[in-house]
């Protein structure tokens, strides 16, 4: 039997009960709900960190985020905390001076 190689793509496809995204890549298939993303857009806020600095304020509600100091990515609980009601991103030790903080909001 000779190797087929299934075609890389990326379907939609409509069902009663939900929308799911059909994905084959490298001649593997699986579907995913498309329920399970995030709804809405995705904001990116960049800040330079002042020395010390522990408390940044969000530019607007968000119930995840991704934090990246100067390009490593932070862990909720371990390096910083989210207050979603004060929109408020605080570090557990304060950053270096001149840090770039990327946050992505979702």
């Amino acid at each position: 039997m000779a190797n087929q190689k299934l075609t890389d793509r990326i379907e939609t496809e409509t069902s009663e009960d939900n929308d799911l995204i059909h994905i084959v890549k490298s001649g593997v298939s699986f579907k995913i709900k498309k329920s399970n993303f995030v709804s809405g857009s995705v904001i990116q806020q960049q800040v330079t960190a002042t020395a010390s600095q522990t408390v940044i304020t969000l530019t607007r509600n968000a119930k995840t985020l991704d934090v990246y100091v100067d390009r490593v990515y932070q862990i909720k609980g371990i390096d910083y905390n989210h207050t979603e009601d004060t929109n408020t991103l605080t570090f557990t030790n304060g950053l270096d001076a001149d840090s770039i903080v990327n946050i992505r909001l979702f």
